[in-house]
């Protein structure tokens, strides 16, 4: 998960997939390789243990499902750690719910990298 060493110190970057085993040409619908939300924060609390600068979510469309979206968005809002959080996301898949709940988010915690 560590992204490399820079002499001798673990850099303090995580690549972060929620997905598993997919195939790299892709045809069918993601849903059957996303990982259960319950996976997912197991995972991130072992990662962020470690207090990592930037955790990024190299999920492509991270919000393409909205209540999952928002039920990793409402656990890492919770996490007291340092971490700033990295998605990829979809301007046409945000919801009010989404836009209310990154509204009490912290400026600068969440960082969105946005495909038109």
């Amino acid at each position: 998960m560590l992204l490399g060493k820079v002499i001798g110190t673990l850099t303090p970057s995580v690549a972060y997939d929620g997905l598993e085993g997919v195939p790299m040409l892709m045809v069918q619908p993601l849903d059957k390789f996303r990982k259960p939300i319950g996976e997912v924060t197991r995972e991130l609390e072992q990662i962020l243990v470690h207090r990592p600068k930037i955790v990024r979510f190299v999920d492509r469309t991270f919000n393409d499902r909205g209540p999952r979206s928002l039920a990793i968005w409402k656990y890492l809002a919770d996490q007291e750690v340092p971490t700033i959080f990295h998605f990829e996301i979809s301007p046409r898949n945000f919801s009010t719910e989404m836009f209310d709940l990154l509204a009490t988010i912290p400026p600068g915690r969440f960082q969105f990298e946005i495909g038109v």
